[in-house]
C-alpha cells in the first residue's frame, strides 16, 4: 500500500513538473511554478499554490527557455513626446557687464537664449570723456546766454535813455523789461496778452510761436519809430543773430529825424531865428 502511495506521489510530482513554468534569472537562479501574469516590467509566478512572487523582468534572462525582451512603451496619440534638454550656449557670449555685478554669467546666457538684445555700454574712459565734453559745452552755453542777456539789457537801457523813457533799469529784470519795451514804443500793455497764447492746450503749440513773433516784431517796430529810424529795422529784430545787430544799431546810432507831435516835418529856418 505504501509503495502504491509513493508511486502515485512521484507520478503527481512528475506531472506537475511537466506542466510547470521555469523562470531563469541572469544570475543563474531558476524558479519553477505557474506564471500568473506578465507585464512590460514584471512577471508574477505562483509557487505551487503556496505563494505568489513578482519578479522584475529586467532581472530575468529566460522564461521556459525563451529569451526575455523588454519592449519600450510606445507613446500614444495623447502623450506628447518629451523634448530633449537644450544644451546651454557656451560660444560667442559677450563679456559680462561690469555695471551689473549681481547678474551671474549663467543668467546672462539664459537671457541671450531667450532672445534678449545685449546692451552695449561705454567704457569708463569713454563715459568720462563724454561727460567732460557735455559739461564743458553746458558751461560755454551758459556764459554765452549770460553775455547775450547783458548785451540786450545794455541796448534796451540805452534806448530808454535816448527816448527819455523812465525806469530804464527795468531792462535788467526779466518780464519787467517787457513793460519797459512797451513804454519805449508807446504800446499798450494789453498787447502782452499775446504771450499767453502759448499756454493754450493743443492750439498753443502752433499758434504760440507765431503770436510771439508778431508781438515782438510789432513792439520793436514801434521802438524803431521812437528812435527816429525806419520801422522795418526794428521789425527784423525778431530774426536770430540779425536781431543782435539791429538792437545795437537802435541803441548806439545817432538819433534819426523826428517829426513833431502832429506828424509834420519841422519848419525850415530862413534866418533871424524865426521859422518861415
Amino acid at each position: 500500500m505504501k509503495k502504491i502511495l509513493i508511486v502515485c506521489a512521484v507520478a503527481l510530482l512528475l506531472a506537475v513538473n511537466a506542466w510547470a513554468d521555469t523562470v531563469t534569472f541572469k544570475s543563474g537562479k531558476k524558479v519553477e511554478g505557474n506564471i500568473k501574469s506578465i507585464t512590460n516590467d514584471s512577471v508574477t509566478v505562483d509557487l505551487y499554490g503556496v505563494t505568489e512572487m513578482t519578479y522584475n523582468l529586467a532581472d530575468i534572462q529566460e522564461i521556459n527557455g525563451q529569451a526575455v525582451e523588454i519592449k519600450k512603451p510606445v507613446a500614444t496619440a495623447t502623450e506628447a513626446p518629451v523634448p530633449e534638454p537644450i544644451a546651454p550656449v557656451t560660444e560667442n557670449i559677450p563679456a559680462v557687464d561690469a555695471v551689473a555685478p549681481n547678474v551671474t554669467q549663467q543668467e546672462k546666457i539664459q537671457g541671450l537664449a531667450m532672445g534678449e538684445t545685449p546692451k552695449m555700454n561705454l567704457s569708463d574712459k569713454q563715459a568720462k570723456t563724454f561727460l567732460a565734453a557735455l559739461g564743458m559745452f553746458s558751461v560755454i552755453l551758459f556764459f554765452i546766454l549770460i553775455i547775450l542777456y547783458i548785451y540786450s539789457a545794455i541796448c534796451l537801457q540805452t534806448i530808454a535813455k535816448k527816448t527819455d523813457t523812465q525806469n530804464g533799469w527795468l531792462a535788467w529784470i526779466p518780464i519787467a523789461n517787457l513793460f519797459l519795451m512797451c513804454n519805449i514804443g508807446k504800446v499798450k500793455y494789453i498787447w502782452l496778452l499775446f504771450l499767453l497764447a502759448g499756454f493754450v492746450p493743443l492750439i498753443g503749440t502752433l499758434v504760440g510761436p507765431i503770436c510771439d513773433l508778431f508781438l515782438f516784431g510789432f513792439i520793436w517796430y514801434k521802438i524803431a519809430l521812437a528812435r527816429g529810424k525806419e520801422g522795418w529795422v526794428g521789425a527784423i529784430t525778431v530774426i536770430p543773430v540779425v536781431g543782435l545787430f539791429t538792437m545795437g544799431y537802435l541803441a548806439f546810432s545817432k538819433d534819426g529825424n523826428k517829426e513833431d507831435k502832429q506828424g509834420a516835418a519841422p519848419l525850415p529856418n530862413i534866418g533871424g531865428g524865426q521859422p518861415a
